[in-house]
C-alpha cells in the first residue's frame, strides 16, 4: 500500500511552542486558520492510496477550491486487471460521491476537508467478450452467463473481464428498426483471441440469438448487418407523406424516354454469392473493422432486366452504408459477368466519396461487394480532391523529377496517396511521387486518394536514348556459339501490390483488367517491377497466351 499525501496549505504551518498552555493555544490557533480556510474554499489536503506499486493515480487540481470539480487518472493498469475506487472523508470511509468517465477516469467535487481516496487493484476474475457491429450504431447485443441448467442467468457488460472458462453463454441481437427500410443478419462470426476456438455455423439462416461455451481466452462476436431500402408501395413523390428513400441515383449519357427502374436487392443467386466472397477475401484485410457486404443493383423495364448500351456506361451514386460517411475508405469489386454458366470475371472500382454517397461509373449491373474501413483518427476531416505540382513533365531517361501532391480540404486528415504509372517501361514513379524516366514514350501517371478515391493524373513524355555506359568494358567476352539457355520462359513473380517478371530474353508486358481494359504495358525488357492494386488482373507477356493473375 503507497500513501500520497497531496498538501495543499499555502504557507507552512509553524511548530507548537513548548509547554501545556502553549501547545493548546497553538492547537486552538491551528483550528482558526483550518476554519478560515475551509470557509473560504480551500482544502487542507488529499491523500490517495494506490495497494499497486505499479499503479499510479493523479489529480488535475491539486489546489482546487471548496467545490469546484476535479479529475482522478489512474495509470499503468495491466489489460487483465480492474480497479476499485471509493472516496470518503476519513481513511475507512467509502461514502464520499465518485463519477466514473472511463475505466481510468474519475471526477468528484473537492470537499472542504481532507479526502481520502482508496483504489484497490485486482487481477481480472474471467475472461472478457467483445462485440462488433461495423456500419451499424443501433443495433444491441445482450450477453448473458447462464447458470448450469441453461437458464436465465446474470446479464454481462460486453469488455468486462468476468466470464469464466467453460461458463455458458447467452449472446441475443436486437436489431434497429425504422420506416425507410429493414435491417437484417447476414454473417456471425465468433472468435478466440487466441485462435485456440471459432464460433461454428448454426443452421442455413444466420442466427439472431447463439449459446455457447466460454474458452479461456478472450472472445470476439461480429456481426455484419445489412440494410434494405424500402421501395414498394410508396406514395407519389409530391406526397406530404413520401419518405425519403435512400436508393442509387442512375444518370444515363443520354436522357431516354423511359427510364429503368432501379431495384437494390441484397439477396444474390447462391453460385454467384459464393463466387464473389471467394473474390472478396481477397482483398479484405486484416483489420477487425474492416466490413463487406454483398449487394444486387438490376434495372427493370415492364419487369425485365435490361443493361446499358454498349459503350455508353452509366454513372451510379450509391448511399453511403448504414453508419459510414465520406471519411471512411471504400472499395467496389464488381461482378460483371451475368450469365452464371461463364466463369465469374470481376473488376475493381474506386469510386469517389462524395457528400451524398459513393459515385462511379459502370457498363453492366450484377452484383457488387462494398468494401469499406474505418476513418483514420478521432474527428477525421474528409478529402474532397487532390491536385498536382504538374500536369505533364518532359523527362530524358534516367532523370527524375518529383510531384507534389495538394490535397482538399488542406486539413484533411487520411492523406495517403497510392501512386501509379500506366507504363513502367517508360517512366515509374515512387510511393513519394517521384518520377524516373526509364525510356522513350508516354506514360500517365496517377496519384489517387485512399480516402475519397479522387485522382489526379501527369502526362510524362520520356524523348531520347539513355546514357551511354560511362564505363564500358574494353574488352568484352565475345559471344559463345550454341550455349545451352536453361529456361526461355518468363517468370512471374506476384506480392502484394506488386508484379514481377524475369526473362531470359526480353519481353513486353501488357496488364488488363477483368473487363478486358488496358491498365498499363511495359516495353520489352529481361526485367519488369510493375505496381499494380489487389484484384485480379489479365496478363500478356509478348505473344505468349494470357495469364490470369490474382494480386493480394
Amino acid at each position: 500500500m503507497k500513501d500520497i499525501g497531496l498538501h495543499l496549505m499555502k504557507r507552512p504551518i509553524h511548530k507548537a511552542a513548548r509547554g501545556g498552555r502553549s501547545l493548546l493555544l497553538s492547537f486552538l490557533f491551528l483550528g482558526l486558520i483550518l476554519t478560515v480556510r475551509a470557509q473560504s474554499g480551500l482544502v487542507g489536503r488529499v491523500v490517495l492510496s494506490v495497494d499497486d506499486p505499479l499503479v499510479t493515480a493523479t489529480i488535475d487540481k491539486p489546489e482546487a477550491a471548496q467545490g469546484e470539480r476535479v479529475s482522478l487518472t489512474l495509470a499503468g493498469l495491466g489489460s487483465r486487471q480492474s480497479a476499485v475506487v471509493t472516496a470518503g472523508l476519513s481513511a475507512s470511509d467509502t461514502d464520499y460521491p465518485l463519477e466514473k468517465l472511463g475505466d481510468t477516469t474519475y471526477t468528484f467535487l473537492m470537499p472542504s476537508s481532507t479526502l481520502y481516496i482508496n483504489v484497490h487493484v485486482a487481477a481480472a476474475s474471467g475472461y472478457l467478450i467483445r462485440v462488433q457491429t461495423p456500419g451499424v450504431s443501433g443495433a444491441q447485443v445482450k450477453l448473458e452467463a447462464l447458470n448450469a441448467a441453461g437458464g436465465a442467468g446474470t446479464v454481462v457488460e460486453a469488455g468486462t473481464p468476468s466470464i469464466a472458462k467453460g461458463a455458458k453463454v447467452r449472446a441475443s441481437l436486437t436489431l434497429p428498426t425504422e420506416e425507410k427500410g429493414t435491417f437484417s443478419l447476414r454473417e456471425l462470426a465468433g472468435y478466440a483471441t487466441d485462435g485456440s476456438w471459432t464460433l461454428l455455423p448454426v443452421g442455413t439462416e444466420v442466427p439472431k440469438e447463439v449459446t455457447f461455451v466460454m474458452p479461456a481466452s478472450d472472445v470476439v462476436l461480429r456481426y455484419t448487418i445489412g440494410y434494405e431500402a424500402n421501395t414498394t408501395d410508396t406514395p407519389k413523390e409530391d406526397s406530404p407523406e413520401a419518405p425519403k428513400v435512400e436508393v442509387p441515383e442512375i444518370v444515363w449519357p443520354a436522357d431516354p424516354q423511359e427510364k429503368p427502374v432501379v431495384v437494390v436487392i441484397s439477396e444474390v443467386e447462391e453460385g454467384r454469392q459464393a463466387a464473389l466472397s471467394e473474390q472478396l477475401a481477397t482483398i479484405v484485410t486484416d483489420d477487425p473493422e474492416t466490413v463487406s457486404e454483398v449487394v444486387d443493383i438490376s434495372l427493370r423495364q415492364d419487369g425485365k432486366p435490361v443493361q446499358p448500351k454498349e459503350g455508353e456506361p452509366v454513372t451510379v451514386t450509391y448511399p453511403y452504408p448504414q453508419g459510414t460517411d465520406g471519411t471512411w475508405n471504400f472499395q467496389i469489386l464488381h461482378m460483371i459477368s451475368d450469365d452464371p454458366a461463364k466463369p465469374a470475371e470481376f473488376e475493381m472500382i474506386y469510386p469517389e466519396a462524395l457528400h451524398i454517397g459513393l459515385r462511379f461509373k459502370v457498363s453492366h449491373f450484377s452484383p457488387f461487394g462494398i468494401v469499406y474501413t474505418p476513418p483514420v483518427g478521432e474527428n477525421p476531416v474528409r478529402v474532397t480532391g487532390v491536385k498536382l505540382s504538374a500536369a505533364s513533365l518532359g523527362l530524358s531517361p534516367g532523370e527524375s523529377r518529383k510531384l507534389e501532391a495538394t490535397l482538399t480540404p488542406a486539413d484533411a486528415t487520411d492523406r495517403r496517396l497510392e501512386w501509379t504509372s500506366s507504363d513502367e517501361g517508360v517512366a515509374t514513379v515512387s510511393a513519394d511521387g517521384t518520377v524516373t524516366a526509364v525510356a522513350a514514350g508516354t506514360a500517365s501517371v496517377e496519384a489517387r486518394t485512399l480516402n475519397g478515391g479522387f485522382t489526379a493524373t501527369c502526362e510524362v513524355t520520356v524523348t531520347g536514348a539513355p546514357d551511354p555506359d560511362p564505363t564500358p568494358d574494353p574488352d568484352p567476352e565475345p559471344p559463345v556459339a550454341n550455349e545451352r539457355v536453361d529456361s526461355v520462359e518468363p517468370t512471374l513473380l506476384v506480392s502484394p501490390g506488386q508484379l514481377r517478371v524475369t526473362s531470359p530474353a526480353p519481353v513486353a508486358v501488357e496488364v488488363y483488367d477483368i473487363s478486358g481494359r488496358r491498365y498499363l504495358s511495359a516495353a520489352a525488357a529481361e526485367s519488369h517491377q510493375l505496381s499494380l492494386p489487389s484484384g485480379l488482373w489479365l496478363v500478356r507477356l509478348g505473344d505468349r497466351p494470357t495469364e490470369k493473375i490474382v494480386v493480394p
